[in-house]
Parts: C-alpha cells; sequence; structure tokens
C-alpha cells in the first residue's frame, strides 16, 4: 500500500578521507525521516549518529502504525537510543562519551510529529514558501531565548555552535515534540547543522515545489553546500505526492 510519500536521504564528508560522523534514514514506508549528527570532539561520533538512526527506527517499526504517533510512544523511541548507547559504551568503554543530535519526522497520511533534539533542522516547503519547524539546541540560541542576545548577534557569537541539549549514555533530555501537516506537494528537508552552516538562506533558492525527486534535490543541495562546508552535509528530502 503507497503511502503517497517519496523520499532520499544522503550524506558526504567535505574531506574524501575524513569518516562521515552523521547518519540518516528515509524510510517512506515506516514514514519515519530521521538525521543525525554525531557530537564534534567526542571519540565515537559515527557510532552515536548510526546508532541513533537505526535504534528510532527500530524502536519505532515494532509499533502498530497508528500508534506511533503519540508523544509518550516518540519519548519512548528516543530513550531507546540512550539505552542503545549504554549498550555500546558498556560493551567498548571508548565509547563512553559520545553524543550525538536527533532531528526526525515521523508521518501517517500526511500528519505526524517532529522529533527534535540539537542543532539539526527541519524546514517544510509549501506554496506559502519555507518555514523552519525546529529551533536550535545551542547555548546562542537560548541566550536569544532569554533576550540576552539579538538574533543577528547570535550569528557570529563564540558559543552559537556550543550545543545546550544533546543525546548520551546519561538521561535522556526533554526532546521538541511538535506536530507537523504536510499537504500533497509539498516538501519536508531534514538536515544536520554542517548543511545549514553551509547554505544559511540559500536553501530557499535550492528547492522548489516543482522538483523532479527527491533524490535530485538532495543530489543539488549537497553539490551546492560541499564547497563552503567544514562539517559533515546531510540532507532528507521527504515529498507528499500530489493527489
Amino acid at each position: 500500500m503507497s503511502t503517497g510519500l517519496e523520499a532520499f536521504a544522503l550524506s558526504q564528508a567535505p574531506v574524501a578521507t575524513h569518516e562521515c560522523e552523521d547518519a540518516a534514514v528515509a524510510d517512506a514506508d515506516l514514514g519515519v525521516f530521521a538525521v543525525a549528527d554525531g557530537v564534534s570532539g567526542r571519540f565515537g561520533g559515527a557510532t552515536a549518529s548510526r546508532l541513533a538512526v537505526a535504534s528510532f527506527v527500530t524502536a519505532l517499526a515494532k509499533v502498530d502504525p497508528v500508534l506511533r504517533i503519540p508523544e509518550e510512544q516518540l519519548r519512548q523511541a528516543v530513550s531507546a537510543i540512550v539505552a542503545a548507547l549504554r549498550s555500546a559504551a558498556a560493551a567498548n568503554p571508548a565509547l563512553a562519551s559520545m553524543a550525538t543530535t536527533l532531528s526526525a519526522v515521523v508521518l501517517r497520511e500526511g500528519r505526524g510529529k517532529v522529533v527534535h533534539v540539537g542543532d539539526g533542522r527541519i524546514y517544510r516547503l509549501g506554496v506559502g514558501g519555507m518555514m523552519r519547524l525546529t529551533r536550535d539546541h545551542t547555548i546562542a540560541a537560548e541566550l536569544v531565548e532569554r533576550h540576552h542576545l539579538k538574533p543577528d548577534e547570535a550569528l557570529h557569537h563564540p558559543l552559537r555552535h556550543t550545543l545546550s541539549r544533546w543525546l548520551e549514555t546519561s538521561a535522556a533530555p526533554e526532546p521538541d515534540i511538535v506536530d507537523v501537516d504536510v499537504a500533497p506537494g509539498e516538501w519536508l528537508l531534514i538536515g544536520t547543522d554542517g548543511l545549514w552552516n553551509a547554505l544559511n538562506d540559500r536553501l530557499v533558492d535550492l528547492v522548489t515545489l516543482a522538483d523532479a525527486t527527491p533524490e535530485a534535490a538532495c543530489q543539488r543541495i549537497v553539490a551546492a553546500a560541499l564547497p563552503q562546508a567544514v562539517d559533515d552535509v546531510t540532507v532528507v528530502a521527504v515529498r507528499r505526492v500530489a493527489a
């Protein structure tokens, strides 16, 4: 049975010799789409991001599709990530400090939830333009929310890349969970900070409602980001097929 969704995921490191520490999934059959970014400066970032994506998908795949959307089920899926990180660290103590972000969307019949921890971003592209659905969990972003910084000051603040929330082997943080509706013909774009930092507002010019396929959109986005990228670049493009 068709879900009415098309999706594609693409990751690439800016340097060929560098191991990409991002991970992504675009499972249109399950209606689960996510990116994860291993936290730099901690050993095992690639392992953490891959465990995050795999554990999140596995936890939701075990549940009836109707029951994947409620917030409590999504919180349990996030807790499953922490459990997987702990298990891996117990088997290999060198991984004890590993950590990752997660930005995900779970959909059923065009309706669902955004699940977000970290500094990845999710956008919806519709006839009204592009709308951001997440907020950055960084120190600078929190200072803006508390009115200690102006938004334009945060763009160059030394703590703009310092996370205030992430997933690791300790207790799971509270994820942001918000409703999302995707109308026929609309797109979702999910990406790691390496993508957004490279492109800034140029993403608006790279994807249109008339794009042929999610794969083509991903390839164009990554190709545009890589020349400016200093971090791994990962994007998931999801389109709800027009009726």
